[in-house]
């Protein structure tokens, strides 16, 4: 095995520790306000963030006007809408309940494949 600085592993702790945080903080959210303005400022503040890193390492004019409009419907569909379902999700159950649902979302997914195609 190489050695491997311990940043990577920190970082690594640091992603576990943020999803895993995701249930609850989002439990104690849809008690204060809709799911939809919690999702809104959440990917606003994302958004915010990652936009000027995005102009500064890729050129906007690379990229058609169509294939603009494809991130955009990929972003709202994929990005968004879970936020939106997981949030809408959570008013529902508790959050153990619904980690544990999304957490084996893949494995049903991969059995229904299997059997379907």
């Amino acid at each position: 095995m190489e050695n491997r600085p311990v940043v990577f592993y920190f970082f690594m702790v640091i992603a576990t520790i943020g999803w895993g945080m995701s249930w609850p903080i989002g439990k104690i959210l849809v008690d204060i306000a809709p799911p939809l303005t919690i999702g809104f400022f959440r990917f606003l503040i994302a958004f915010c963030c990652f936009f000027p890193v995005l102009l500064w390492k890729y050129s906007p004019t690379q990229y058609s006007r169509r294939s603009l409009r494809d991130f955009f419907f990929l972003g709202l569909t994929g990005a968004f809408g879970y936020g939106i379902f997981f949030l809408i999700g959570l008013q529902f159950t508790t959050a153990a309940q619904g980690a544990i649902i999304a957490g084996i979302n893949p494995a049903i997914v991969s059995l229904l494949a299997h059997f379907f195609f």
